[in-house]
């Protein structure tokens, strides 16, 4: 299957080691095609640069929210992946800006 990838070293400022704060990830967002994406059966590739050495829950809440929220935590794993060029491991702050955007979700269904 054909896949859809997103390098996110066109969307870090000033060749920055570490993606971070919700402007940030609201751009990569828009300027990535993440949400059209979703639109298609296509698998999601998002390819970290290998000199990341973090990304903060704060921007991948942003950059993510309308993927986890429209495939569900356990959809988004299957669909969305994540391949670091690098030592970065992602898992961590991953789990963080899912649990955020899906208690935030949650709140707003009552």
């Amino acid at each position: 299957m054909e896949a859809y990838i997103i390098d996110l070293d066109h969307f870090r400022p000033d060749n920055s080691r570490v993606l971070s704060s919700r402007p940030w990830g609201v751009a990569a967002r828009d300027r990535s095609g993440i949400d059209e994406a979703l639109e298609s059966d296509k698998i999601i590739e998002i390819h970290i640069p290998s000199d990341i050495v973090g990304i903060t829950p704060s921007y991948l809440q942003e950059f993510l929210e309308n993927a986890v929220v429209k495939l569900g935590s356990h959809n988004f794993s299957n669909r969305v992946r994540f391949i670091s060029g690098g030592k970065y491991q992602i898992e961590h702050d991953l789990d963080e800006a899912m649990s955020r955007i899906l208690k935030a979700e949650n709140t707003f269904a009552y």
